[in-house]
């Protein structure tokens, strides 16, 4: 172990008539510091079912080395059984002079039915900062380990893995993005969570701010899929945004 760790815990969300909606849990490490996890409950939005999660960690001890915060949505499945989503605006800081490895899980839980068939889509970018006048920021990936994955039921799945033997540096700032991920499988029993895994090391002094969105939605049947047709909606079902 590196030391203790002393986490400072943030939670929040918009403007709100409730606090509710379904449990968010992010679990984390950073080098070789004790993992971490923490819980919350989101903030109702203006769309009946869609939830707002917004807070923020670091550790302090024995000097700040790194802090993470995000500004998430995602939907209650109980509400909306079609619809499983998760944005993705996920910032995470270097606050130390070296390198650090992150390893970060985020998942909403989803309750749904057993062994559906799923459709996915992942779109994700970023945003690369050098925190400190003069040094380089730097962002890569753990080899061919995927940077960012998508998961269902705290499974990575195949087509939602993206930016693998991937790496940036800039000396301000650089925005970066990857090619969609697209996938569609079924989940043996029941659905029980939607999230996605961070796995890269950040530079000293260095943020990286990830944003876009998780959108996993079941399969229509034959017939279902069919009045979708007839009513124009397929191509644009699941395309949507925060």
């Amino acid at each position: 172990m590196k030391g203790t760790l002393c986490i400072l815990a943030v939670t929040g969300g918009i403007a709100a008539s409730a606090t509710a909606g379904p449990l968010l849990t992010i679990n984390g490490s950073v080098g070789g510091y004790t993992p971490f996890t923490t819980t919350s409950n989101g903030a109702s939005t203006a769309t009946a079912g869609r939830y707002s999660y917004i807070g923020g960690m670091v550790n302090t001890y024995p000097n700040p080395s790194w802090a993470i915060s995000w500004d998430l949505v995602g939907d209650d499945t109980a509400v909306n059984p079609n619809a499983a989503f998760i944005t993705n605006g996920f910032r995470v800081q270097n606050l130390s002079g070296a390198s650090q490895t992150f390893d970060i899980t985020v998942a909403l839980a989803s309750p749904g039915a057993s062994n559906m068939t799923m459709d996915g889509l992942a779109v994700l970018g970023g945003t690369l900062t050098s925190d400190a006048a003069g040094s380089t920021g730097t962002l890569a990936s753990l080899g061919a380990t995927p940077m960012w994955s998508g998961q269902v039921n705290g499974i990575s799945r195949p087509g939602a893995l993206l930016l693998s033997n991937t790496s940036y540096s800039t000396g301000s700032t650089t925005n970066f993005n990857s090619p969609n991920g697209n996938w569609i499988g079924a989940v043996s029993g029941p659905l029980t969570s939607v999230g996605y895994r961070m796995q890269f090391t950040l530079g000293a002094k260095s943020t990286v701010l990830f944003s876009g969105y998780w959108d996993v939605v079941p399969v229509p049947a034959p017939s279902a899929a069919a009045l979708l047709v007839v009513a124009g909606g397929l191509g644009i079902r699941r395309r949507r945004t925060n």
